[in-house]
């Protein structure tokens, strides 16, 4: 048993007001050009003289600096311990504040009729002593912060913390502990107005000094009545369903949580660092210094409530089911359009069997609105899209609706990841944006060669992932995967299509020559990949998911085995006219993913007999389908291509007889 994780929805206020930084950095920037002009030219009357002249630029100096402070967000948190990432913050505000200082030098004091400082060695002397007073400044306020706490100056640490209204989540012993520390540390910034708890016989009582206001239920009018900032979560024994359905409530509704750590793990030593660092609240701790909630150091998360885009389609389903079974806490959201190849039949029975942990959401995912009520609504801390169109050769008739799913879709969705602060992102992939490889495989550092309208989607939503997780620290993951074939596949893919054609004895159509090779893996595998990687996966990585060469069958191959398997005659092989952009073939290393634990479990042969299998015992499943649109989508595509084919055989036939 481990403590849930805190919902990651809120930004952690600086360690005193924030007014009072920016005070400080506007002055500091002032007297530090100041000093550098008097350092350069070693006289009080020059440094007069200079300074009169051009007196705009001092205002001006401490204007740019704190501009140029903001984006490296200088005024989150004040230091206890000096890391190279706040080094780094300081280097790059006051490098930047530098090159505005020096812009406004020589562009715009001569518009305000001021002659500009000629010297440029008084701003080289500007950058190194402002570098020194920024980080000197902040040091200050840490050293003097600690000594009104030593001295126990209350009001003065009052008038210049900022104050959080809180409600304790639990009036027993833990809640009195946290109590106490709140009333006795006013450092920490709390302005504690009562408690929540569930026991009806502590209800309206005064219990150590505060008042039983309700209970989980109340928590949202609690909050909108008393304007809380903040629940602290203080059940350290009760079992984990109960913290977390106080994280749900408060989550779905935008409310900032923490939660004490619980007996277990503070017996156990089990104490996570995450558990530990969301309670250094004299240090105005920031959990995600990266701007995302992902810390420096790399640990197993734990999901709440996860949003599974395209969860109706093939892989999407097979995953809901996966992880629904596979974790017992996880509420599983499902987003899906319910497009051609979106069939809520895939999600049967799910509601009935996960009645409290199952959400159905008709949805777009390229209507921001739709997305972010979703997330709002249900306090996702994880999004796995799989929400794609994903047939090449539907890419080839309609383009414009890859663009807007695969591309449009991503970008939305990653601006909802970034604004509601996820834990993860994950982009389900395809191992054909490498284009082919004759010969070997591809690792996930080689290139994207992309040959198709679908690939070349899919790859631009790739590196919009990587964008958002490089310039917005958005924590995400990818897995580029091979061919996937199990229950549930629509029949428009090579395996469920030859299936069902010879099931009914109809023409399987292989395309050119049949001798383009693919890896086949099953979807079990694949959905098991994907979960190692939302657990295990290092944020900002590419994981390559294939059954590997073992896995690797040519079309001709696979219609032959299929058939036979079948029974069926290999006559009903047609080759037609091959479509454009055919790759030869797909490989990938796996060896990454492995170094986590993954490999298949299924061979390839396992594989394709339990999908073959599944499509023989579930035709009222797949029928329905190739009665609908699918119909018109499979004249549009074969029909032609196989009356010419059948037209070549009967022509060969012809000369082999004159």
């Amino acid at each position: 048993m481990t403590s849930p994780s805190p919902k990651r929805n809120s930004v952690e206020t600086p360690v005193i007001k924030t007014h009072y930084i920016l005070i400080i950095d506007a002055v500091v920037s002032a007297v530090a050009l100041a000093l550098a002009v008097l350092l350069r030219y070693e006289s009080l009357a020059v440094m007069g003289q200079v300074l009169r002249a051009s007196w705009a630029l001092l205002p001006l100096a401490g204007l740019l600096r704190l501009a140029a402070s903001w984006r490296p967000r200088l005024y989150a948190y004040i230091w206890r311990y000096a890391s190279l990432a706040e080094v780094f913050r300081v280097l790059e505000a006051v490098s930047v504040g530098t090159l505005l200082l020096v812009l406004a030098n020589w562009v715009l004091l001569p518009q305000l009729g001021q002659p500009p400082i000629p010297s440029r060695a008084v701003f080289i002397i500007d950058w190194a002593l402002t570098i020194m007073f920024v980080a000197g400044s902040r040091m200050a306020i840490r050293v003097g912060l600690n000594w009104l706490i030593s001295h126990k100056k209350r009001n003065v640490l009052e008038s210049i913390i900022p104050q959080r209204k809180v409600l304790i989540a639990g009036a027993g012993d833990m809640g009195a502990v946290v109590t106490r520390l709140i009333t006795n540390n006013p450092e920490m910034g709390y302005d504690l107005v009562g408690y929540v708890d569930d026991d009806p016989l502590k209800l309206g009582k005064d219990l150590h000094g505060f008042r039983v206001l309700g209970g989980r239920r109340d928590i949202v009018q609690l909050a909108q009545e008393h304007k809380i900032d903040e629940v602290i979560i203080a059940i350290s024994t009760a079992p984990e369903r109960d913290i977390e359905a106080f994280q749900d409530i408060c989550a779905s509704n935008r409310i900032p949580t923490r939660v004490i750590p619980n007996a277990y793990d503070l017996l156990s030593g089990t104490l996570s660092m995450e558990q530990i660092r969301q309670w250094r609240s004299v240090d105005g701790y920031h959990p995600a210094l990266n701007g995302n909630g992902v810390t420096g150091a790399r640990q197993r998360p734990v999901y709440h409530s996860l949003l599974i885009t395209g969860g109706a389609g093939f892989i999407g389903s097979n995953f809901v089911r996966y992880m629904l079974e596979t974790y017992p806490t996880y509420r599983i959201v499902v987003y899906d359009l319910l497009t051609y190849a979106g069939n809520p039949d895939n999600l049967l029975n799910l509601k009935a069997d996960f009645p409290d942990r199952y959400i159905f959401i008709k949805g777009d995912i390229a209507e921001y609105d739709q997305v972010a009520l979703a997330m709002k609504r249900y306090g996702i801390d994880c999004i796995v899209n799989f929400a794609a169109e994903s047939h090449v050769d539907r890419s080839l008739m309609e383009p414009h609706a890859f663009l807007r799913t695969n591309v449009t879709g991503a970008y939305t969705l990653l601006e909802a990841a970034r604004n509601f602060r996820v834990q993860r992102f994950h982009q389900i992939s395809t191992d054909e944006v490498y284009g082919e490889v004759i010969r070997g495989s591809f690792s996930e550092q080689d290139p994207l060669e992309t040959r198709s309208p679908y690939s070349a989607s899919k790859a631009a939503a790739d590196l919009l992932v990587h964008a958002y997780n490089q310039s917005f620290g958005v924590p995400t993951t990818i897995t580029r995967g091979s061919n996937t074939i199990g229950p549930y596949q629509y029949p428009e893919k090579a395996v469920p299509l030859f299936v069902t054609n010879a099931i009914d004895n109809q023409p399987l159509p292989v395309y050119g020559d049949g001798l383009y090779v693919r890896d086949y893996q099953h979807v079990r595998d694949h959905c098991r990949g994907i979960d190692l990687v939302l657990h295990e996966g290092a944020p900002g990585e590419i994981y390559n998911l294939g059954g590997g060469a073992k896995n690797e069958r040519t079309a001709l191959e696979l219609a032959r085995i299929i058939l036979d398997r079948l029974g069926k005659p290999h006559a009903l092989i047609h080759l037609v006219q091959d479509r454009p952009g055919q790759d030869r073939r797909y490989s990938l290393n796996c060896a990454k993913i492995r170094a986590l634990g993954w490999k298949p479990q299924f061979t390839f042969d396992q594989t394709l007999d339990a999908t073959i299998a599944w499509y023989v015992e579930n035709e009222w499943w797949w029928r329905k389908i190739k009665d609908g649109e699918y119909r018109h989508y499979y004249e549009k595509q074969f029909s032609e291509r196989l009356e010419k084919a059948v037209q070549s055989v009967l022509t060969q036939k012809s000369a082999m007889k004159e």
